[in-house]
């Protein structure tokens, strides 16, 4: 199982976040990006190219949750290359 740890979160507004986060599993770890948006809907970044993409060109991420649980049980059980 994956440890994850919110680096750091930015409000963008009160009910909407970015979190960089940290995935680890033994010595091998990733960051990936989280926008947070009202707590209804999640999407997932694994890096900035892919956040700067979806701000200025509505360019949707492979993956998206619509419950926190779905997110944080892809990110405990996600493999880390």
């Amino acid at each position: 199982m994956n440890k994850i740890e919110v680096i750091q979160s930015d409000y963008l507004r009160a009910s909407r976040t970015i979190e960089t986060t940290r995935i680890s599993n033994g010595t091998k770890s990733i960051l990936i990006y989280v926008y947070n948006y009202e707590g209804n809907n999640f999407r997932l970044f694994n890096d900035t190219i892919e956040l700067i993409d979806f701000f200025e060109s509505n360019i949707e991420p492979e993956l998206s949750f619509d419950k926190e649980l779905e997110l944080d049980n892809y990110l405990e059980n996600r493999q880390i290359d």
